[in-house]
This record gives structure tokens, C-alpha cells and sequence, in this order.
């Protein structure tokens, strides 16, 4: 058997070893490779945005060879998610039979023009929460496979050397916003633990993880409802959910969280406005701070900086801005990378048949283990599973299981991937840096009211813009 698995000429260069040999998932376990090989003889070619869980496709392309016989070549590509957005409509580009790129946001002016197969054969595969997803006039075009919350990553060691102060307990990371605004300024007050000194939180504004902290604290709001309401806006914009508690609260947290004073975040590393995902996670594990914002994904993205000697680091879901709330929501990164098979795919069937292959039930179970996230099927996952993981992936898992789960957009494709989802405007319809104008105090707590007001008035003055840009009007 020969296997490809392929990525771009600057990746290959940069990493100096092929990805067949650097591997995927860590699983190398086999569904028996005892198939009929119904597909002996026929390729399948797919391109994968290399991100942050990794090559984790690999070992289940191995497996669909020996059961079909059909070989199967995998191109990990870093770029993919631009690249994808001018391969598809170009039609000098011999695409490939399946693509994993975030373009969601397209899906709806591809399936227009014809160039999206119809993934059949997967509703009832699919949790209730999700199945609207990639759904375009009752059919499938795109399935969000992973399910990964988005929390906060924290430094156990520090924790446990940092004395109880306020709401915060001693080696316990809050679970009360005001009990996170504790831990930060007990962290201000010690200026240094263990002999280092420690900043409380790292974030990076290149990839706008000021925003997405937001989006934390505002999808916990009336149990969700108001941040899913918001997200499902179609014909216009209603000025009630430009008002709701939930958005001020969202803001009022976040201008405290940030501290500013003389135009600097007092609980912030310095310079976090210039890191990307990566150097802001550098940071928090090079022990310059206690906590950062990230994903489920953050284990497998840093995989290369941690090591045995790494100290314990956790995952937790934003802690409770307004703790009367009855209903905990956990805010969960789809839409984002998705499947999709061209229409014009060379082997459009074997490319369905592969994914129904990779996520049916068992391998299911072996993909969240290996990830140590939820996915987007229905299987059966027991309290044995997740006791088998490792703690940050018990945490991970139990953030989705025991919460209700918040999608980060919706299929609506204005909202699809944060085309207009919770942005900022002034009254003309420009948009505005509000996130680094909370770190630096261009907005404060004055401003929060007018914040709210304008962007209502930006989001209808540049209504039928967005409608037009996403695909819904013409």
C-alpha cells in the first residue's frame, strides 16, 4: 500500500520531513482492512486546510484504502482557506474530490452557480444542534464536522500558588466573572509566581481573540437565545437585539477584564495587539501568564512547543458574567472548516462514501478520543470514554456535554462566518475597531450606550449591502 499524503512547498520546506512520515491522529488502529475492495483501482484527491487539530484525517485515509482499495491522496495545505475561494471559481483548476476549508460564507453563491454537489445521506447522521448547517433550500452542501468550544486555557501551577482572594479560590479556576477579575488582581497585586514575572492573560489582536472573549460573555446572555436571535436576523435589522442586556453586559465585561489605564491593559502581557493565535499561546506557555483565550484545538496547535516538562494547563468555559443566568451555554467555533465535494468532482460517490466512512459511529468515538473534542455526528460517547482521555480533554468534553451548546454563526450566510456577525459601526454603516478601542480606552463605559446605538444604525443603513454581498439579494 502506498499512501500520499501531500502538503504545500513551503510547509514541506519549512517542517523538513514529509507528512507521511510526521503522522496524524496518533490512532493506528484499522477497521480490519477486510473490505470486498469495491473501489480497487480508483483515487481519491483531497485538499485539507492545515489548522489546528492537525493532519487527523491521515489514519482514516489509511483505513478506507485497505477496506475499498481505493487510494487515497491527502494535500495538507496551510493556504487552503484563501486558496480555495479563487480555485472554485476559476475554471482552469482541475479541483479535487473533496475539500475541508472555512468557506461557508460562498456556499450559497456556489450552490447558485452549480458548482456544489448535494451531500446526501447524512441527516440522520447529524446532532439535532447542527443539522442545519450547510443547508441551503432543504438540501446539504457542507457538513461543520468537529464540534470545538471556545474557553479559556489556563496555568494550573499558577493557580495553585496564587491565595484565595474575593471570589477566586486558591488552585480553582473561577466560575464567576467577579471571581475572574479577582484572580487578576491578586495576579497585579503578587507582580511575580514562583519567582516569574506574570501578567494575568495574553490574547492575540491580529486574530481578534479580543472579539471572540466578547462573544464568550455575550452568547451567555438569556440562556443564548439573544446571540442566537441576533445571528438569524434575515429580512432586517431589529433594533431589540442591538439593545439587549446581554451586548452591554458583553462590553461592560470585557472593559473590565482589559483594566485599561493610560491607554494600556493593565491585566494584558505588552504588545498582545501585534500576536497572532500562536505567539499569544507562546506566550502562556513561555509562563508569562495565567491565562489566554483559545479553543479545544489548543493542545494539538501547540503540539510542538509542548513537552513532558510543559506545565498543567487546562480548559474552561468563560466564567458566568451574571450568575442569576439558569441556563450555562458553552459557544462551540462552527461554522468554520467544513466538507464539500465539487459538482464536477472526478470521483464525486467514492468522495461521499469516504466521509460517511470516517464518521460512522466507532470512528467517531476514536476521532474524539484522538482530538479530544466533540463532533457534529450522533455516537455514543460514555462516562468510560471520557474517564480514557487525558484531563484537558475531559474538561473539553464535558464543557459541550453539560452546557448548551451556542453555534458561533448560523446558517444564514450573512452570519455564516462573522460576516457581520457582532460587529461594530458607526452611524454610517463604517465599520469600527471597537475591541482595540476597549484595550486601549478610545471606549469606555460613557460609550458603551452610544456603541450599541450606532451599529443598529450602521446595520441598517448597510443592510441590502450585506444581503447583496452574502448572496440573498441581488
Amino acid at each position: 500500500m502506498k499512501k500520499k499524503f501531500l502538503a504545500s512547498l513551503a510547509m514541506v520546506m519549512a517542517l523538513t520531513c514529509s507528512f507521511a512520515a510526521c503522522g496524524g491522529g496518533g490512532n493506528n488502529s484499522s477497521n480490519g482492512g477486510t473490505g470486498d475492495k469495491i473501489y480497487d483501482g480508483e483515487e481519491l484527491f483531497i485538499s485539507m486546510r492545515l489548522a489546528g487539530f492537525g493532519e487527523w484525517l491521515n489514519d482514516y485515509a489509511e483505513e478506507f484504502e485497505e477496506e475499498t482499495g481505493c487510494e487515497v491522496t491527502i494535500n495538507w495545505n496551510p493556504s487552503l482557506g484563501q486558496e480555495v475561494r479563487s480555485i472554485f471559481m476559476s475554471d482552469s483548476y482541475v479541483l479535487d474530490d473533496l475539500y475541508f476549508a472555512g468557506a461557508t460564507d460562498l456556499m450559497l453563491q456556489w450552490q447558485r452557480e452549480g458548482r456544489l454537489l448535494e451531500l446526501t445521506g447524512f441527516d440522520d447522521m447529524l446532532r439535532d444542534e447542527v443539522k442545519d448547517l450547510g443547508m441551503i433550500n432543504g438540501k446539504r452542501y457542507s457538513i461543520d464536522a468537529i464540534l470545538p468550544p471556545m474557553g479559556l486555557i489556563y496555568n494550573q501551577e499558577y493557580l495553585d500558588a496564587i491565595p484565595t482572594s474575593g471570589e477566586y479560590t486558591q488552585g480553582q479556576f473561577p466560575e464567576t466573572f467577579q471571581g475572574l477579575l479577582d484572580l487578576c488582581d491578586k495576579i497585579n497585586e503578587m507582580g511575580t509566581i514562583n519567582g516569574v514575572a506574570v501578567k494575568p492573560m495574553s490574547w492575540g489582536g491580529q486574530v481578534e481573540d479580543l472579539f471572540d472573549m466578547y462573544k464568550l460573555i455575550w452568547s451567555q446572555g438569556n440562556g443564548g437565545v439573544d446571540y442566537e436571535n441576533f445571528i438569524e436576523q434575515q429580512d432586517a435589522p431589529v433594533e431589540a437585539y442591538f439593545k439587549s442586556q446581554s451586548i452591554k453586559n458583553a462590553l461592560e465585561g470585557m472593559l473590565k477584564l482589559l483594566n485599561v489605564e493610560n491607554g494600556y491593559s493593565k491585566n494584558s502581557i505588552q504588545g498582545c495587539g501585534e500576536k497572532d493565535n500562536i505567539a499569544q499561546q507562546q506566550n502562556f506557555l513561555n509562563g508569562e501568564c495565567v491565562f489566554c483565550p483559545s479553543g479545544s484545538w489548543f493542545k494539538t496547535e501547540m503540539k510542538d512547543s509542548i513537552t513532558s516538562d510543559t506545565f498543567e494547563f487546562g480548559f474552561a468555559n468563560m466564567p458566568l458574567y451574571d450568575t442569576n443566568e439558569t441556563t450555562r451555554t458553552t459557544l462551540i467555533n462552527v461554522p468554520t472548516d467544513g466538507f464539500f465535494i465539487p459538482a464536477k468532482a472526478e470521483n464525486a460517490d467514492i468522495a461521499l462514501e469516504f466521509l460517511k466512512f470516517v464518521f460512522k459511529p466507532e470512528n467517531c468515538v476514536k476521532i474524539h478520543k484522538d482530538l479530544g473534542t466533540p463532533l457534529a455526528f450522533k455516537y455514543d460517547f460514555t462516562e468510560e470514554d471520557i474517564l480514557s482521555m487525558d484531563k484537558y480533554s475531559q474538561q473539553v468534553t464535558r464543557t459541550v456535554f453539560d452546557n448548551k451548546m451556542v453555534l458561533r454563526g448560523s446558517s444564514n450566510p450573512m452570519f455564516s462566518i462573522n460576516v457581520t456577525c457582532g460587529r461594530f459601526m458607526n452611524s454610517k454603516g463604517d465599520q469600527i475597531n471597537a475591541f482595540d478601542g476597549l484595550a486601549n480606552g478610545t471606549y469606555t463605559f460613557s460609550d458603551i450606550d452610544s456603541l450599541m446605538a450606532n451599529s443598529y444604525l450602521g446595520f441598517v443603513s448597510e443592510w441590502s449591502q450585506y444581503r447583496k454581498a452574502a448572496g440573498l439579494s441581488k
